[in-house]
């Protein structure tokens, strides 16, 4: 959740509200409709493209101080998934879930339940990455044990701060992971939503922040600088789960997207998520769908 090291100035259309834009009338803010690299539409509230092609920009590499790489393909297991019919069934999901000891109360709530609708009922579409940038460790190197138990911060309960939280779900470096804010409840994380969309857009993203200190280069301490690799492969693996688990109820594959990506152009916007690996967290979510459908042939 760190603020981007290059603020970008952008023009900021608070309390936007989905109105025709046939009828606009002096004093009443006109819903933006191409924000960001992705082109964000308001009214529609979606970005520019169909669902393979607004991931493609959505997932752009994230580099250090919040710039973003050009979009480029995706991982084959998620681009022959994203916006198709996710195939695997609710029943099938919990089934598996409690033959590998996950609570679904962890991941998100009830896999049977739908996910958050906007104020006019557009369903949640999109699948927010996030780290935690915290704790910012100044100019201390990480500790041995990050991925570990044994550090604080892997406790994932200190994370859910009820109506304070930031995010739908936290994931911590072990893999285990803890539900703030049900899958059904509409939030908003990011400026994105917050500052520039205004409360039309709370129900249409889901977020996931991931437990990721940061330290600082310098004397700053801006925190800057995450661990390489970032996320752990425990906390890879439950991300996927988790998004599988979304888009279960979603009953399509989600649309995922970092949160660098969502804020870029917007005055304060996040650099997060630092040293994500993409192809390996593809990895993640094709080997977690193929064992459920596998199991649900049974």
């Amino acid at each position: 959740m760190r603020r981007a090291g290059i603020v970008v100035l952008a023009s900021i259309i608070a309390g936007a509200a989905l109105a025709s834009c046939s009828a606009i009338r002096p004093g009443v803010p006109v819903p933006v409709t191409n924000q960001g690299p992705c082109g964000f539409n308001a009214i529609t509230m979606s970005f520019r493209g169909n669902a393979l092609e607004q991931a493609r920009c959505l997932m752009r590499h994230v580099r250090l101080g919040g710039l973003l790489d050009q979009a480029t393909d995706l991982p084959g297991p998620l681009a022959s998934r994203i916006g198709q019919s996710t195939a695997i069934t609710p029943g099938a999901l919990s089934f598996y879930l409690r033959a590998q000891g996950v609570d679904e109360a962890d991941i998100g709530g009830p896999v049977a339940a739908p996910l958050s609708r906007t104020q006019d009922g557009l369903a949640a579409a999109y699948f927010v990455i996030h780290d935690t940038s915290e704790p910012n460790l100044l100019g201390a190197p990480f500790p041995p044990d990050i991925d570990l138990p044994s550090w604080t911060p892997n406790e994932v309960s200190v994370w859910r701060k009820g109506e304070a939280s930031v995010a739908h779900v936290f994931i911590a470096r072990t893999g285990a992971s803890i539900t703030a804010i049900d899958f059904s409840q509409g939030w908003r994380a990011t400026k994105l939503e917050s500052r520039v969309v205004g409360v039309a857009s709370r129900g249409r993203f889901i977020h996931i922040e991931n437990v990721q200190p940061r330290r600082s280069a310098s004397n700053d301490a801006r925190g800057d600088l995450a661990p390489e690799p970032g996320f752990s492969d425990a906390q890879l693996q439950r991300l996927a789960l988790v998004y599988i688990a979304a888009s279960v109820r979603a009953g399509v594959w989600l649309i995922p997207a970092q949160h660098a990506v969502l804020d870029s152009g917007i005055a304060e916007g996040h650099d997060d998520p630092q040293n994500f690996d993409l192809a390996r967290w593809a990895m993640f979510v094709d080997e977690e769908a193929s064992a459920i459908a596998a199991s649900q042939a049974k």
